[in-house]
């Protein structure tokens, strides 16, 4: 099924953008890990994440001169949480790093991380019955995770609220 198209402004100009798949129905909010504003198109580098009405989760990029599709797979609840860093003046991805975080449909917290060249699947350990909440600080220029400390926040299944500290 194919939405509507829909205005999408790029660079202070609208545009029209095609979606390529439905967008779960509870689901209006996307997750984003954006280059800065620039003024060329082909300067930016956009990576937005969804749950389709499939339930999987959905990413959809902008590499500097086209949109590309992709649909992970993996089935999810509620919505993803991500945090770039690294050379967000640049559309080449090979030097952004994102950490994504959503809980699987059966709860599990999982991480998706993209290394610059490609992504992986890290299970975080723990169940969640809310959405992840990040909180990022140090130099999100660097590349090097020891350069950044990423404050993860969820209710676990038991009620508590659970934080995972990296950097």
């Amino acid at each position: 099924m194919r939405e509507p198209e829909s205005p999408a402004k790029l660079n202070g100009l609208w545009g029209s953008a095609q979606q390529d798949a439905a967008v779960a129905p509870d689901r209006n909010a996307w997750s984003l890990a954006c280059t800065r504003a620039r003024a060329d198109a082909s300067t930016l580098r956009i990576n937005l994440f969804v749950r389709g009405a499939n339930g999987h989760l959905l990413e959809r990029y902008w590499n500097g001169s086209a949109w590309i599709r992709f649909d992970t797979g993996l089935s999810v609840a509620g919505n993803a949480v991500a945090v770039q860093h690294g050379n967000t003046f640049s559309a080449d991805a090979s030097g952004v790093r994102i950490n994504l975080f959503v809980r699987r449909s059966d709860g599990r917290l999982m991480e998706r991380i993209w290394n610059g060249s490609a992504w992986t699947w890290t299970d975080a350990g723990r169940s969640a019955t809310a959405d992840p909440v990040v909180i990022q600080r140090g130099d999100d220029f660097s590349t090097d995770m020891n350069d950044l400390l990423i404050n993860l926040f969820v209710r676990g299944s038991n009620g508590h609220l659970l934080e995972r500290l990296w950097g």
